[in-house]
């Protein structure tokens, strides 16, 4: 999991044909996620999670605090167009 910070995902349709989906097939499932961030920028070295100045790096890695019953805060409309991705598949 990547800790604070702002960076680029690609995300991309995994779909050879169109006329090859499954009808109980959703468009989460199709999605194709490369974290181009994390794979070609510099991590932090130090793994030591404190407050700190952090030198040579994109970015620190965290691990992620468990959420019980964890709710969608906010949707992007132009995003889920982009990706094909019906509103309510999405929320």
């Amino acid at each position: 999991m990547v800790g604070w910070g702002v960076g680029v995902v690609d995300i991309t349709m995994n779909d050879d044909s169109a006329s090859e989906r499954l009808p109980d097939t959703s468009t989460l499932d199709r999605l194709e996620f490369t974290n181009t961030f994390v794979r070609e920028l510099p991590a932090d070295p130090d793994t030591i999670v404190r407050p700190r100045q952090v030198t040579g790096a994109a970015y620190s890695r965290v691990a992620p605090t468990p959420t019980a019953a964890p709710v969608m805060l906010a949707v992007s409309d132009e995003m889920l167009d982009a990706l094909g991705i019906d509103r309510d598949e999405a929320t």
